[in-house]
């Protein structure tokens, strides 16, 4: 993901990792040591996580200029990989 986030950051994508780990105190050291620079944001109580239907982890959703979610998915995935970029950037265009 931060492959991701550094490529295309620069034409208006965004990556904001959301972590529902009560314990808040292990989430910065885990972004320093795998050197995340996209935000992350706490959500110990999971005000958010349910807000968003949350059904598993790692859940990724894709929200649109407009706010609007256009895409989503439960599990892992190869982020870097040339389909997911090619989508970044049609989507990217799309606007």
């Amino acid at each position: 993901m931060e492959k991701l986030y550094q490529g295309f950051k620069d034409q208006g994508f965004v990556i904001l990792a959301i972590s529902i780990d009560r314990q808040q105190g292990v989430v910065k050291p885990f972004l320093q040591e795998l050197k995340l620079t996209f935000p992350a944001l706490l959500d110990p109580t999971g005000q958010v996580a349910s807000m968003y239907g949350l059904r598993g982890l790692p859940t990724t959703y894709l929200i649109g200029r407009d706010g609007i979610i256009i895409g989503g998915a439960v599990g892992a995935r190869q982020w870097f990989s040339e389909e997911a970029r090619n989508l970044i950037k049609q989507l990217l265009l799309s606007g």
